[in-house]
Parts: C-alpha cells; structure tokens; sequence
C-alpha cells in the first residue's frame, strides 16, 4: 500500500489510488490504481492466487512505470486508462481475523498465505466446484466473462454443494430462460459496507452495475 500511496503522490496528477466497491471476506479493502486518462481501458488483476505474491511485485512495478514522466509511460497514459489490482486475494495472502490472529482453515492446521481466498462454509465433501475444504474458492477459476458457467461463480444466488460439484468443464447446464441455471439472475453483488456496520454479512443483492469509491473522497486525485 505505501508503494501505492508514493507512485500516486508522484504522479502529477496521472493516477488515483481507489478501494473496490466490495470488500474481502474477512472485511478488507481491496486497493486499485487507475493511471492514464486515454479511450480504451486496460484492466490488469494481480495474486488472484494468494500464495503467489511475485504477481503483486509486477503489478506495483508496473504501476511506477507508469506513473513516471518519461515519454513511454506519458504516450501510454495518453492512450489508455489502465487499472492495476495489485492484489486482489488480501485474504489469501495475509488475512487476518477480527481480533488480529490470522485465518484459519477449518481445522485450525493451516494459515495463508494459500491458494485460495477466505469462505469457510464449506467443511465438509462434497465441496462446491474450486474450493477447497474449510479454506476458501480459488478465483482464479472463474471470470465476468464466463457468464455462461453460472456454477462456476461463487456468488450465484444458489449455489450449494450439491449444485457446485459440476462446472463448466464436466456439466452441459440449461442456462436458457426459466430453467434452473437462468442467467437473467445475473451476477450479484455483495451489499456495500455502511460505517461502523458488520463486514461479515454474507447478504447479497442483485444489481446491473457496481460504483466504485475514490480513497480518501470522491473527488481526490494525486
């Protein structure tokens, strides 16, 4: 995050440092810088995985290349809107429970980082499609653009164990209108956090599109 902080406060104006409209799990802000100002966005996510941090080093790099004042990163800036989410599993990093002791898995016999994120509602087999046993989902097997493997997605309205042992690579789903995998149900998302409110509510909402909060203000800008 101080690496972040400083690209941003040295840009001159060329990136903003934001908090996704969603937090983790266990109720942490997930950072993302958006640099350039061009037509087209780029979108870069980084440690979907959160044992694999070298991908969150690259994404932070990336970030102060592209913030510095030489005429690649201005002719670049100039072209696109890049956003980078250096690390968007903090859970499966580093996460850390209320009282400050870290996460655990089922058992208590693990701790991250690990692969996957944090959602310990399903201990026992048979386990919803990726996710590993009292640990948590492994996001990076599953997109916004995969709409059409609604039980690969973890936030679809009713996934269930029984549901979420087929995916995509092994079911043939009825995803049409009035079957039981319609995707008229869209992708929901997590209610936003109020001040001083739980961040551990599991409730959802169904919604068409998500906003997003500057840091700090909704009109601050490095």
């Amino acid at each position: 995050m101080q690496a972040l902080e400083s690209s941003g406060r040295t840009s001159q104006g060329a990136a903003t440092l934001h908090d996704a409209h969603w937090t983790s799990n266990s109720g942490r802000e997930v950072p993302y810088v958006v640099i350039g100002h061009g037509p087209t966005a780029v979108m870069i996510v980084a440690q979907q995985h959160g044992d694999e941090m070298e991908t969150s080093d690259s994404a932070v790099n990336l970030v102060r290349t592209l913030t510095n004042n030489s005429m690649e990163s201005r002719t670049i800036r100039a072209a696109l809107k890049v956003i980078v989410v250096p690390r968007v599993n903090v859970d499966g990093f580093d996460g850390n429970k209320a009282d400050g002791t870290p996460l655990t898995n089922a058992t208590g016999t693990q701790i991250p980082p690990w692969r996957e994120n944090w959602d310990p509602r399903f201990t026992v087999n048979p386990l919803p499609a990726f996710y590993a046993r009292g640990r948590g989902y492994d996001i990076n097997r599953y997109h916004a653009f995969r709409p059409e493997c609604p039980l690969d997605n973890p936030n679809y309205p009713n996934i269930t164990t029984v549901a979420g042992v087929s995916t995509c690579e092994t079911a043939d789903l009825d995803t049409k209108p009035g079957s039981t995998y319609d995707l008229r149900l869209g992708t929901p998302c997590r209610k936003p956090r109020t001040s001083g409110a739980s961040t551990t509510s599991t409730s959802r909402s169904s919604c068409s599109t998500c906003t997003t909060r500057v840091r700090g203000s909704t009109t601050a800008r490095w």
